[in-house]
């Protein structure tokens, strides 16, 4: 619990409230710049072409491969990147099937019957 004695309120016009908010949104915009920025370095970084004994390959190639290579060795981790990577996530399997409609018609009723319940005990 807060000792009250030393909270002090907060004394603040609305144009000081206002400046304090441009603040914050030019360092977001700072922010935001600079990851994209980085965004950007890192997918030109991984566009450019490395030798292999197999040829030429790009390095986010290079990357894939590896990271097949580690889920094949038992790596759960690896696997388990890929499988998400892929969209095959269990959660997202879940969440993207598609929904029986007379199930909805019937959560729909009880959802109604339960305001319709509401509504009557509020004005007894």
């Amino acid at each position: 619990m807060a000792n009250e004695q030393n909270l002090r309120p907060i004394k603040q016009s609305h144009e000081e409230a206002v400046k304090n908010g441009q603040k914050g949104g030019i360092k977001s915009g700072e922010s935001r710049r600079k990851r994209k920025l980085l965004k950007e370095h890192l997918e030109v970084l991984l566009e450019t072409k490395i030798q292999t004994s197999d040829g030429e390959i790009t390095k986010s190639e290079a990357i894939t491969l590896k990271l097949i290579e580690q889920a094949l060795k038992g790596n759960v981790k690896a696997y388990k990147l890929i499988r998400d990577t892929l969209g095959e996530a269990p959660i997202q399997k879940i969440q993207t099937s598609e929904v029986d409609p007379a199930t909805v018609k019937e959560l729909e009723a009880m959802i109604e019957e339960e305001f319709s319940t509401m509504a009557d005990k509020k004005a007894e």
